[in-house]
């Protein structure tokens, strides 16, 4: 028993007694926590927050050391180190809140240039990086790279790109313009033209002082041209004549051209114009007077058509007298300055064939086709000659000149012949001269087949539903056409009894359901009885409906 008692002692003395617990890495995070915890909303990002859990794991890690705290035991060491490892890493994962003063800055601060001064381009990168940089900003979330970004960006596009520079020398020149007189001996209409340009050149000299943007070149012409303008107009009172023009741009020695006076007053006796020391006088009747229009504003315009004996530059002058007595003739002459052209630009640009409004080189026997032939400013007449170069048809009128001056000359057909035709072209300038053309116009003209019978059944049966006219209609007094056709139907047209085609309509049809409803007025000159067929147009073929109409043209 003695042995069994020392032995049992012994074994007891020979205990291994394990270690005290080690908090010293959890008092250190929590420590760590403690130092930010009233600081940990405001300094931090809340996502950050949020995303580490690092407030529920704080918690959790005093929890662990309230519980540990009087358990000396090493058995509770992997407790501790797991809450005090999971705190340290919440702690690690918080993400700082960037400083934004710099991108706030950015963001309230004006870039280089404003809008209008600005390429369209690096306006629109501003905008660009303004509202990325007021995204940043607003995000709470925003790391510092975000801001520092942001900001970077927004810096660097507010250095915007500058449209070309506006010039504003005549804008300058026109406002050194200084009338000699005082106002009171001016024309009212003219003074109140000049000062009225003025004050707009003014205007805008003041807006752009600051302006060099390009865009607004324009306005800066304008504006100068307008006061130059109004300027060189300035009149003396009494009987005026405000503004002489040639209404044609192009024109030659020994034409008739067409000028137009605007005076400052209605009471206008005589218009007289001076050139080169030979004087013409026009009353109210003279024949060379083709209109005078009171333009409602104090003012009127006489239209006198004048023939041009000037080759190249010339200067004609002309004053106004009033049918007050007392007024006689204006002392000042207001001057038009005008060049002839030099007749060597009598050749033809282009001759066509129209049906309808399509340029064509193929049509039946039953369209009437328009030869058109536009040639150069300086032509006085075109003729049409055969293959033979003999003469056809010869046009001295042309039906328009274009704003190049260039001359069109129209003369409408309709060939019945089933053929080819072959037309040369030879132009005539102001010497009478005949020059042969190089353009050549070849038609080929087929023969009209009619439109098909419409079938019974089929697509087509109801192509034309109903047609609807006045039964009686007087001389040019409007008769109006009302058709029905089918929604499919791209237009109708009027057939008489020899298969010409009186009008079409491919346009204007209003679509209610599955069908279409079109109108169509015409006009007669003579008093005659008229029956039409109708036809419906359905892709590229014309379809008889079977359905006519009959009406009377009355005197």
């Amino acid at each position: 028993v003695d042995d069994a008692e020392s032995a049992l002692r012994q074994a007891i003395e020979d205990v291994a007694q394990l270690p005290d617990c080690n908090y010293d890495d959890l008092n250190d995070a929590i420590a760590a926590y403690e130092e930010i915890e009233d600081v940990i909303d405001t300094n931090y990002t809340p996502a950050s927050v949020t995303d580490s859990n690092v407030k529920a794991l704080y918690q959790a890690a005093k929890d662990v050391n309230t519980e540990m705290l009087d358990d000396e035991a090493g058995v509770n060491q992997g407790v501790i180190d797991a809450a005090a490892s999971a705190l340290s890493e919440a702690l690690e994962a918080l993400v700082p809140k960037a400083d934004k003063t710099a991108l706030k800055t950015a963001i309230d601060g004006a870039p280089t240039l404003t809008e209008d001064i600005a390429t369209a381009e690096s306006w629109g990168d501003y905008e660009t990086a303004l509202a990325a940089a007021k995204g940043v900003y607003d995000d709470d979330n925003a790391s510092v790279s975000d801001v520092t970004t942001a900001t970077t960006n927004l810096n660097a596009a507010k250095n915007l790109e500058s449209r070309p520079i506006c010039k504003y020398d005549d804008l300058t020149n026109a406002l050194a313009l200084t009338p000699t007189k005082d106002q009171s001996e001016y024309s009212e209409v003219t003074w109140n033209a000049y000062n009225e340009a003025k004050l707009e050149a003014q205007a805008i000299s003041l807006s752009l002082i600051n302006n060099k943007a390009g865009t607004n070149q324009k306005l800066v012409d304008d504006a100068a041209a307008k006061l130059a303008l109004a300027f060189s107009r300035l009149r003396g009172n009494g009987c005026t004549i405000t503004t002489f023009v040639c209404t044609q741009e192009h024109y030659m020695k020994n034409d008739v051209v067409s000028f137009a006076f605007t005076s400052s007053m209605t009471d206008i006796a005589k218009v007289q114009v001076v050139h080169d020391g030979y004087t013409m006088t026009y009353d109210r009747s003279n024949a060379a007077v083709t209109s005078i229009v009171n333009n409602g504003d104090g003012t009127e315009t006489w239209y006198i058509n004048i023939k041009i004996y000037n080759d190249g530059e010339f200067v004609y002058s002309a004053r106004a007298k009033s049918f007050n007595a007392a007024g006689g003739w204006d002392d000042d002459y207001i001057d038009f300055y005008g060049k002839t052209s030099t007749g060597d630009d009598a050749e033809v640009k282009s001759v066509s064939a129209i049906v309808g409004e399509k340029a064509v080189t193929t049509f039946t026997t039953n369209d009437t086709v328009t030869l058109q032939i536009v040639a150069g400013k300086d032509t006085q007449r075109v003729r049409f000659t055969d293959s033979l170069r003999k003469t056809t048809m010869t046009l001295s009128t042309p039906k328009k000149i274009n704003e190049d001056g260039t001359k069109v000359y129209e003369v409408t057909r309709k060939l019945s012949e089933v053929r080819e035709y072959t037309f040369k072209l030879d132009t005539a300038d102001s010497t009478n001269k005949w020059t042969a053309s190089d353009k050549t116009l070849v038609l080929n003209v087929t023969k009209y087949v009619p439109a098909p019978v419409l079938p019974t059944t089929g697509d087509y049966k109801d192509a034309v539903i109903s047609v609807d006219a006045s039964n009686r209609v007087l001389r040019f007094r409007p008769q109006t056409f009302t058709v029905v056709t089918d929604k499919n139907a791209s237009g109708f047209r009027l057939v008489d009894k020899n298969g010409t085609v009186a009008a079409s309509v491919r346009t204007g049809g209003v679509v209610n359901g599955d069908q279409t409803t079109w109108t169509l007025t015409k006009y007669y000159s003579a008093a005659n009885s008229i029956t039409y067929r109708v036809e419906a147009l359905f892709g590229k073929t014309w379809i008889d409906s079977g359905k006519t109409i009959s009406f009377t043209v009355a005197y």
